[in-house]
């Protein structure tokens, strides 16, 4: 709430939508990189093409050279789901905090 409070001071109620859409580009490239980081240290593309493969698959008895360990994609897909769970709760948050800003813009119109 106290970064709220400095923004609401500095800028002007109704101005914590500009600030988190200036604040949303900057997290959005850092993202790609953790992005990025994360897939390349799990080898995510060579995993991703491992399963369509086995699932293009016609015959499921195929002998395939690199067979896929489900405990690593159990793990993978966790963490990929935490990520997936961050992202969404900060999206929630960023709503909620313009959302009151806004009410506060426009109840400070009404009022004055």
């Amino acid at each position: 709430m106290k970064i709220q409070n400095l923004v609401l001071y500095s800028a002007g109620p109704g101005q914590l939508l500009t600030v988190a859409s200036y604040l949303q580009r900057e997290c959005d490239r850092q993202s790609k990189r953790i992005v990025a980081e994360f897939s390349k240290y799990r080898h995510l593309e060579k995993i991703v093409q491992q399963v369509n493969e086995y699932m293009r698959s016609s015959n499921v008895y195929s002998k395939q050279t690199d067979k896929l360990d489900p405990k690593e994609l159990d793990l993978l897909l966790g963490e990929l789901t935490i990520m997936h769970s961050r992202a969404e709760l900060y999206v929630r948050f960023i709503r909620r905090r313009v959302m009151v800003s806004h009410v506060i813009a426009c109840n400070n119109c009404i009022i004055s």
